[in-house]
This record gives C-alpha cells, structure tokens and sequence, in this order.
C-alpha cells in the first residue's frame, strides 16, 4: 500500500492464524469532512437512568413465548428484535 497517497478509506487483513476467519482492518479518512460548508443538525435519543429501569422493566414482563417457540432461528431472532427495538424506541423517543 503506498502510504504517501490519501484514500478515502482502505482495508487491512489482520492474520490470526484462525484458517479462513481472518479479522479486517479498517480506516476512513476524512469521513466527516466532504460537507464542511454545510450545517448538519443530528438526532440524538436522551437516555436517563429512570428510562432505563422502566426499559427493562417492560423487557422482563414481555412474554417472549413467541420467540422461544420457533424452531427456525432466524424467525424467533427477527420477532425478538422486532420486539426489542419496539420497546426501545417508544422507551427512548428521539
């Protein structure tokens, strides 16, 4: 790789020694900046240590039958995800 030259990002295999499940290295450059003369407003969710009690709460008492009764992993896990990001986000509003 020539060092001297600025890409916009590039990837470095990291050996491990793992046969074929090597781990992939990789750097961005200058990700942020192509757009500096613009304002850029960002959405941010407010977390407060009483909204996560009340999150978890919400988990604990959600009937995760309908997960668990799938023989197809994919399936239970979409539900479950499903489910968890519902709770999330009506928990954490934007």
């Amino acid at each position: 790789m020539d060092r001297g030259r600025i890409n916009s990002h590039y990837v470095l295999p990291i050996i491990n020694g793992l046969s074929d499940h090597e781990a992939q290295y990789l750097v961005l450059n200058d990700v942020f900046n192509h757009h500096k003369d613009k304002k850029q407003s960002f959405r941010t969710r407010t977390i407060p240590k009483e909204a996560i009690t009340e999150f978890q709460n919400i988990l604990v008492n959600e009937n995760w039958d309908e997960v668990l009764q799938h023989k197809d992993v994919n399936k239970g896990f979409n539900i479950f995800l499903s489910t968890f990001l519902h709770k999330f986000y009506t928990s954490f509003p934007m």
